[in-house]
């Protein structure tokens, strides 16, 4: 039996303890992540890879995880 394709998962957060808690715990059960250390790095890698999901924290110093969904609806 085959196993289902692994999810790619952004885990954006300013706080390095939260990208690893995250990261860690995604990864044990199975999924592929990468992480971005604020918005403006959330975005570059947004510019040349794709993300099933992407967990944004909210209030970032660089730019804010509102400001980076909104850029990627324009």
């Amino acid at each position: 039996m085959n196993s289902p394709p692994q999810a790619h998962i952004l885990v954006v957060d300013d706080i390095e303890a939260n990208r690893d808690l995250l990261g860690r715990y995604l990864t044990q059960v199975g999924y592929q992540v990468e992480t971005a250390t604020g918005g403006t790095e959330a975005l570059q890698m947004l510019s040349n890879q794709t993300f099933e999901l992407i967990l944004l924290d909210i209030m970032m110093p660089d730019i804010d995880g509102f400001m980076v969904l909104e850029s990627l609806r324009k």
